[in-house]
C-alpha cells in the first residue's frame, strides 16, 4: 500500500482504490482543446450543485443527509464509468463525462436534479464564451496603438501636488489681499471640483473597467482612476496648505440650488453606465456605452471640469497664487488627457458599431449637450454676477459653448453654438492650445475595444 501511495505522489494523481491497486491515469480533454488531470472532486462538486439547486439548499448550508449519501454514491459510480469507458485509453473528453454525470442521475430517478445539471451545464457554457470574447478582444497588443498612445504620454506627463510649493499662497491667502467673496469662491469651487472627481473616479473604476476589456483601453483607464485620486489629493493638499478656513464653504453666495442642481445632473449623467449589467458586444450595449461615455468625458469630465478648472483659474490669476495656478493647470493637463481618451473612445466604438450611432442616438446626446450648456450658464450666473475678475459669467458661458462645439466636431457632428473662445489668456493649461480640429487615424483604427 505505502509503495502504491508513493507511486501515486509521483504520478501527481491519486490513482488507487481502496484495495490499494493502481488506477489508470488518464487526462480530460477540454472543449478549447487543452487536457488537464482527471479529478474525481469535479465530479462530486458538480453533482452536489445540481442537488443544491433542485433542493433550493444555500450554499453555505451543508446538504441534507439524503442528498449527501446520493452524492456520494453516484459520484462513485460515474468515476467507475468513466474509467470504464476509457479503457486503456489515456484521454477522455469533457463532453462524454458530462454525459455519463447526466444517464447516472436519470438512473437513480434523479430526473429533476439532471435538468438542474443540464442547466448547470448551459450556464457554464455561456460563461465560457464570454471569456472567449474577452480574451478574443484583448489578445493582440496592436489591437489598439492609439491607446497605447495615450497611456504612455500620461505616464511621461506625471506630477505631484507636493512638487508645488504653496508657502508664498498661503501668505497671500491670509493677508487680506482677497475678499471673503473671493475667498469664499475658490473654496466652493474647490469642494465642487472634489465632488466631480469622485464621481469621475467612480464611474472609471465600478463601470467603465468593466465595460471596456481591450488591454490598452484598460490601462489608461486605471491610470485615470490614479490621477482622479492625485486630483483628489491635490485638492485635500490645497485646503491644508492656505489653512482654508471649511467654515467658508457656505459661504455669502447661496450655491445651494445651483450646487444641488449640478450634482443632479452629473447622477443622471452617471447612473446608466453605473446600473447597466457586464454585456457583450451588441447594438443596444454599444449604443448605452457611446450615450455614457458621453456623459462622463464630453459633460462631467469635459464641459463642467473645465468649467470649474477655468474659474479657478482666473480667481487664483487675479490673486497672484501662483503655487495654486500651477497645481490647477496640471489639473487641467489631465483633463484633456483624459477628454481626448475619451472622444477616442467613442469614435472607435462608433467604428465598431456604426449601426448603434443613430440619428436618435446623436439628439439624444445634443439634448444632453444643452442642458449641461444650460446648467453651466446657471453656476456661471449664480457665482460671477457682480464679481470683479478675469471671468465674467458671460465669458464662462461663451467659453462652455465654445468647448461644446469643439468636441462635437471631434464626434463629426455638426457645431450647436458658433460661439468664439473668449479665453485665449488660458494657455499654460493648454485647454484651447490642443489641435481639436478632425479626427486623426488612430481615432479610426481601433478595433475589439469592448
Amino acid at each position: 500500500m505505502a509503495e502504491n501511495i508513493q507511486k501515486a505522489i509521483l504520478l501527481d494523481e491519486p490513482a488507487f482504490d481502496e484495495q490499494g491497486a493502481i488506477q489508470p491515469v488518464f487526462t480530460v480533454r477540454r472543449r478549447d482543446g487543452s487536457t488537464t488531470n482527471f479529478d474525481e472532486d469535479r465530479i462530486r462538486i458538480a453533482i452536489e450543485e445540481a442537488f443544491r439547486a433542485d433542493r433550493r439548499t444555500p450554499r453555505e448550508e451543508a446538504t441534507d443527509p439524503f442528498s449527501a449519501r446520493e452524492v456520494k454514491q453516484i459520484s462513485a459510480e460515474v468515476v467507475q464509468s468513466i474509467r470504464q469507458c476509457c479503457g486503456h485509453s489515456e484521454e477522455i473528453d469533457i463532453e462524454k463525462i458530462q454525459d455519463i454525470v447526466e444517464i447516472c442521475l436519470m438512473q437513480h430517478g434523479h430526473y429533476s436534479v439532471a435538468r438542474r445539471y443540464i442547466v448547470y451545464r448551459e450556464e457554464h457554457a455561456k460563461k465560457r464564451e464570454q471569456r472567449e470574447d474577452v480574451r478574443s478582444s484583448t489578445a493582440s497588443l496592436q489591437a489598439s496603438p492609439w491607446a497605447r498612445e495615450h497611456f504612455l504620454n500620461a505616464c511621461a506627463h506625471g506630477w505631484l501636488p507636493t512638487e508645488h510649493c504653496l508657502q508664498n499662497d498661503r501668505a497671500l491667502w491670509h493677508s487680506g489681499s482677497l475678499s471673503s467673496v473671493e475667498q469664499s469662491l475658490i473654496a466652493q469651487s474647490l469642494c465642487f471640483l472634489s465632488g466631480i472627481r469622485e464621481l469621475l473616479a467612480e464611474n472609471v473604476v465600478l463601470s467603465l473597467y468593466k465595460r471596456v476589456s481591450n488591454a490598452e483601453a484598460r490601462r489608461f483607464l486605471l491610470r485615470q482612476g490614479f490621477e482622479q485620486a492625485k486630483h483628489l489629493h491635490a485638492i485635500d493638499y490645497m485646503f491644508e496648505s492656505l489653512e482654508i478656513d471649511r467654515s467658508l464653504l457656505p459661504g455669502t453666495h447661496d450655491l445651494k440650488g445651483a450646487a444641488k442642481k449640478y450634482y443632479d445632473f452629473l447622477e443622471t449623467c452617471l447612473a446608466p453606465l453605473q446600473a447597466d449589467e457586464e454585456s457583450c458586444a451588441t447594438t443596444d450595449a454599444a449604443r448605452s456605452l457611446i450615450h455614457n461615455l458621453f456623459g462622463s468625458y464630453i459633460v462631467a469630465g469635459g464641459i463642467f471640469s473645465n468649467g470649474r478648472t477655468a474659474m479657478l483659474l482666473s480667481l487664483t490669476k487675479k490673486a497672484g497664487l501662483q503655487g495654486m495656478e500651477s497645481i490647477l493647470a496640471s489639473i487641467a493637463d489631465d483633463d484633456v488627457a483624459q477628454l481626448d481618451f475619451g472622444v477616442d473612445l467613442i469614435n472607435a466604438v462608433k467604428a465598431e458599431h456604426p449601426e448603434a450611432w443613430t440619428p436618435l442616438l446623436q439628439e439624444e446626446m445634443l439634448r444632453r449637450l444643452e442642458a449641461t450648456i444650460d446648467c453651466e450658464r446657471a453656476y456661471a450666473r449664480k457665482c460671477l454676477s457682480g464679481l470683479p475678475s478675469l471671468l465674467s459669467s458671460a465669458s464662462l458661458s461663451e467659453y462652455a459653448e465654445n468647448f461644446a462645439d469643439r468636441q462635437l466636431q471631434k464626434l463629426e457632428m455638426p457645431v450647436r453654438y458658433g460661439t468664439k473662445n473668449p479665453l485665449p489668456w488660458i494657455h499654460k493649461s493648454e485647454i484651447t492650445q490642443k489641435d481639436e480640429s478632425g479626427l486623426s487615424e488612430r481615432q479610426r483604427a481601433s478595433t475589439q475595444l469592448w
